[in-house]
């Protein structure tokens, strides 16, 4: 078995050529499957930056392995072969690894350190883990990969300049505009760009409003996640493309049936089947797990087939000139000169905006400062108290917030015939008292089996990232000790727990805002240009995916007018 690599860049072929083998994303797993499909190919990963496009792979014999992924390109650009060899560059074995190493670390890049080709060896790492193209080898193979690009960013100066192509424009731009003012000096650019960080309900209803009303600017969302969704995302399986699991908030509850703005918000989604009323009921228990009467289930609806399309939807209508960035946990931000500066933790990825949104309170609350390590909350560090009072008032209501933190299970049941299947199983307080549990609920498969996400409450330990590991397999352990208990009504899903199937546990730092509250006149710091949106902005919804909606339609009306 040999390690290969075939792709072309700005050093071997014309734009012309490079923009006939782009590879949408959308036909990545097509394109991996195809490859893996040739008799020659064991493992195949695509690094798919445009420039450049590259094809990792583990092949029985390295000439005959080559050649197939040369078939591949050029069935997929429709060039001839003879065409396109000359273009392609190819290696094997050691030299595969070193090239592989030299572009994460930025040595092959357009511009020399540029930090965001690391993060496209992060994502091909990913795609190729969740279509399963990858196996044991390349799997290490682009970890190490990984590694060396942070260990070469953090302890060298090769990332301290200009980190990508279009950050080398804009410092060129800067300079040439400086020095026609008579100043040998970078000079700030002007910015329409609208910087969103968090893809939940508020971040994906705030880009799709944009979108809809016809904003001119462009706009950015950031994510930390693999997809949109936040707490109304939903966990797939990389073995398993047809699992999917609401793993955070399991439904939309409406204070009243929507109307006015709201209801044409949610219209087109119910028109396209993403968004359907909740007909399975609730069920509540009581202390000794007895079936109880609860209050009347009100306006609820749900994500067909999952509550991640709720984002996906709304997302499909984005401003013109949008982009969307995933796997991506910012840390540092800055504000100078009326433009503000975005990195991750590596500083690997790099961003700029005029305009800045927060659609969760991560980078303003000091309760992330345990977790994180952080010394303040950055977006008080960007802004300095004084700077602007709007925010400082903001930034003191935001700190006054206080949320329940959620210890998740999740299990796949084996497929079982069970009556009168609820969606929600809810536990009043005497029973969260003694389980230490708030719900469970249930999604059937479509392969018949039962996806059962148990919400567990905190228990007050401190949480820091020494501590979590621990407490993850704590929260497991008593979660499902304490299920056949609580489901003593339903002894066919008792029965199926002895089968159960654990996806581990999804900590939620700040599951539901409990108490305190934005309000809604601070959602917009027009002196730092920073606004907020979600479901902690005080007003109808409070606390629930009605209130995330409403604030991102407000918002976006005050930034179409700022």
């Amino acid at each position: 078995m040999h390690i290969a690599v075939v792709g072309l860049s700005h050093r071997t072929a014309p734009v012309e050529i490079r923009e006939k083998l782009s590879i949408p994303e959308q036909t990545i797993e097509t394109s991996l499957q195809t490859l893996r499909g040739h008799d020659q190919v064991l493992e195949a990963s695509i690094l798919n930056a445009w420039n450049p496009l590259e094809i990792y792979t583990l092949v029985r014999h390295p000439e005959l392995g080559i050649s197939a992924v040369r078939d591949f390109l050029s069935g997929h650009s429709g060039l001839a072969t003879d065409a396109l060899s000359p273009h392609l560059f190819a290696y094997h074995h050691n030299e595969a690894v070193d090239h592989l190493l030299r572009v994460s670390a930025g040595l092959d890049s357009l511009v020399l350190g540029e930090g965001q080709i690391l993060s496209q060896v992060k994502k091909m790492m990913r795609l190729g883990q969740e279509h399963r193209s990858i196996g044991p080898i390349l799997n290490r193979l682009l970890t190490q990969a990984v590694s060396t690009g942070k260990r070469v960013r953090s302890e060298t100066n090769l990332s301290t300049g200009a980190v990508s192509v279009s950050s080398a424009a804009v410092e060129l731009a800067q300079l040439k505009l400086g020095q026609s003012r008579g100043v040998d000096d970078l000079v700030s650019l002007e910015s329409e760009q609208v910087a969103i960080v968090g893809a939940g309900l508020a971040g994906c209803a705030l880009t799709h409003c944009l979108g809809r009303s016809g904003f001119a600017g462009s706009t950015l969302l950031i994510e930390a996640g693999r997809g949109p969704g936040g707490r109304a995302s939903s966990r797939r399986h990389r073995s398993d493309p047809n699992w999917r699991l609401d793993h955070g908030a399991p439904a939309l509850n409406f204070s009243a049936a929507p109307q006015g703005a709201l209801a044409e918000l949610l219209q087109p989604l119910l028109d396209q089947g993403v968004l359907v009323k909740e007909q399975r009921p609730l069920v509540w228990l009581d202390g000794e797990a007895q079936r109880i009467d609860g209050p009347p289930q009100g306006h609820s609806y749900a994500g067909s087939p999952a509550m991640a399309s709720l984002a996906e939807a709304l997302l499909a209508q984005a401003p013109e000139r949008h982009q969307s960035v995933f796997g991506c946990r910012l840390r540092s931000l800055e504000y100078s000169s009326g433009r503000w500066q975005l990195a991750n933790t590596e500083r690997t990825e790099l961003f700029a905006a005029q305009r800045l949104v927060l659609t969760g309170t991560l980078l303003a609350h000091p309760l992330s400062l345990a977790m994180l390590a952080w010394g303040e909350p950055p977006l008080r560090s960007a802004v300095p108290s004084g700077a602007d009072p709007q925010l400082d008032a903001a930034l003191q209501a935001i700190a006054g917030i206080e949320a329940s933190v959620r210890w998740n299970l999740m299990l796949a049941l084996p497929a079982a015939e069970i009556r009168d299947l609820p969606r929600q199983i809810l536990l009043n307080p005497a029973a969260q008292e003694r389980w230490a549990i708030e719900r469970l609920v249930l999604q059937p498969q479509s392969d018949g089996r039962l996806g059962l996400v148990v919400h567990g409450l905190d228990d007050g330990q401190s949480i820091t990232p020494e501590s979590q590991p621990v407490l993850l397999r704590h929260h497991e352990q008593r979660l499902r000790s304490a299920l056949p208990e609580v489901l003593r009504a339903w002894p066919e899903l008792q029965r199926a727990l002895e089968q159960a199937e654990s996806h581990g546990v999804m900590r939620w730092g700040a599951a539901v805002p409990t108490a305190g509250g934005l309000p809604p006149e601070l959602q917009w710091c027009s002196k730092s240009a920073v606004g907020f949106a979600g479901d902690w902005i005080k007003g109808p919804g409070y606390g629930c995916g009605e209130g995330a909606l409403r604030s991102a339609m407000a918002l976006a009306e005050q930034l179409k007018l700022a």
